[in-house]
């Protein structure tokens, strides 16, 4: 077993929660219209009473923080709809099966799945919802 500081109102508010940070990304990638300042307004909106969430002083700033047990992180938001909207591409992920490097192979053995199994459900791969899946498989490897 691995020992660790509990973080988890911290992980509540990322990802765990419905209505958290990932979540809420995602959300606003859906819409043609949403711009950063959209996004952190609804970010601003879901968390403000959120002892872990930190609005900037500015109404201006694209950025918000989070108190993580090591202290308070801002984050600009600047970019981040278009880029959750950044996916596997759809030729590499039909090549990879294909590749004879081993590495390569089991490198993205689970994203592939995962990526598969979202395009039959027609579903879009965003960054947020990768990094929501590689998040729930460390916290289930730490709970063990």
């Amino acid at each position: 077993k691995i020992s660790f500081i509990d973080n988890k109102a911290t992980l509540n508010l990322i990802a765990q929660k419905p209505m958290n940070i990932l979540a809420l990304v995602d959300e606003q990638s859906k819409f043609p219209k949403a711009t950063d300042k959209t996004l952190v307004s609804r970010l601003h909106q879901q968390h403000e009473k959120n002892a872990d969430y930190l609005k900037p002083r500015s109404d201006m700033s694209t950025a918000f923080g989070i108190r993580h047990f090591a202290g308070v992180v801002f984050y600009d938001c600047k970019g981040f709809i278009e880029k959750n909207k950044d996916s596997f591409s759809g030729d590499l992920l039909a090549l990879m099966p294909t590749t004879k490097n081993k590495f390569l192979n089991t490198l993205f053995t689970e994203d592939l799945k995962m990526m598969g199994k979202e395009q039959n459900n027609k579903k879009s791969v965003t960054l947020s919802s990768q990094f929501k899946k590689s998040l729930d498989l460390l916290m289930k490897t730490l709970g063990e």
